[in-house]
């Protein structure tokens, strides 16, 4: 299942509210066009992996 994990304050004002599922919210994303994105929790944990191993190089 699919759920708001983030938004902005254009998408609060729509009345989407956090945790909101998908599926509840469908029509009011094609209401007024909406963006989705999906997360990549895999991706951005390696991204953040190096980020740090790269910190840690320089500030120990």
């Amino acid at each position: 299942m699919m759920c708001v994990i983030a938004h902005g304050n254009e998408a609060k004002a729509c009345g989407i509210a956090m945790g909101s599922p998908f599926f509840k919210i469908r029509e009011e994303i094609k209401k007024h066009t909406i963006a989705v994105f999906g997360s990549y929790h895999t991706l951005y944990g390696g991204i953040s992996a190096k980020a740090m191993d790269n910190l840690v190089r320089f500030y120990p």
